[in-house]
């Protein structure tokens, strides 16, 4: 009987305690969270989405590698909560910008092929960004026409200045990521048309407009043939300046009859 009440299992509450503790852990710190992903100036889904125009992905996959490192080791000592929180949906899209830059895949390579052009343009992307809180809306019709009018800026203004592939590139790495973070689900498949009638449509069908939806606007800089338009300016100073040597020609004549 000695034996039996000094055995753990009867000695009072601090060995329960224990069992206690590795069983329940203590909720996560949010603010922690929060400054963690403010590290990496995170704070909504477009600036996970532009940190990858930012800078080259080598330096971009360091930071993020390390900042991951940091929140891993904050959750494993904590209780996440159970219902969907906004920063932990933010982590997720950074998991999502990770594996999709940062690990030896197809979509790495097509990235950094485009990613000069990208970077070129990198604050008309800041221009994408959506209001403030615009994921957390109550009505998931508002939530899915801002997602599309986002999804489609970052599109256009890759397609405009980087080219359709460039367009293509950035449209699978922003649907990634926002997808990830949302806790809706939205049907974007038609990126490229006017997101202007989603939001209309959102706001109530009285305020509904019937409009035509816009394609893709044609790329910068490519009106006309390179190699004509310099074998016409060739031709151009060629014939003025046998114009003009003939001029001198003349005068220098006319001086001598005179």
């Amino acid at each position: 009987m000695v034996f039996i009440w000094n055995s753990p299992f009867m000695n009072g509450s601090q060995y329960y305690s224990k069992i206690f503790k590795k069983k329940h852990k203590k909720p996560c710190d949010e603010e922690t969270l929060v400054t963690l992903l403010a590290e990496i100036q995170v704070m909504n889904p477009e600036t996970i989405i532009n940190m990858s125009t930012l800078e080259k992905v080598k330096p971009l996959c360091k930071k993020v590698s390390e900042n991951l490192e940091k929140i891993e080791e904050l959750l494993s000592d904590c209780e996440p909560p159970h219902q969907p929180d906004l920063y932990l949906q933010l982590v997720k899209g950074v998991e999502i910008l990770y594996r999709k830059l940062c690990t030896d895949s197809p979509f790495r390579n097509q990235f950094q092929e485009h990613f000069s052009c990208l970077h070129k343009f990198r604050n008309e992307f800041e221009k994408c960004n959506g209001p403030p809180d615009w994921m957390e809306n109550s009505d998931p019709e508002v939530i899915c026409a801002e997602y599309k009018r986002i999804a489609n800026c970052y599109y256009e203004v890759a397609g405009n200045n980087c080219g359709q592939e460039a367009a293509e590139v950035m449209r699978e790495l922003v649907v990634s990521i926002i997808n990830s973070i949302l806790t809706v689900k939205c049907d974007i498949n038609e990126i490229g048309g006017n997101p202007e009638d989603d939001l209309e449509q959102a706001a109530g069908p009285d305020k509904t407009k019937k409009k035509k939806k816009k394609p893709l606007p044609k790329l910068k800089g490519r009106k006309g043939n390179t190699a004509s338009s310099r074998a016409n300016t060739i031709f151009f100073h060629l014939v003025h300046t046998i114009v003009l040597h003939k001029f001198i020609l003349y005068l220098f004549n006319y001086n001598c009859y005179i």
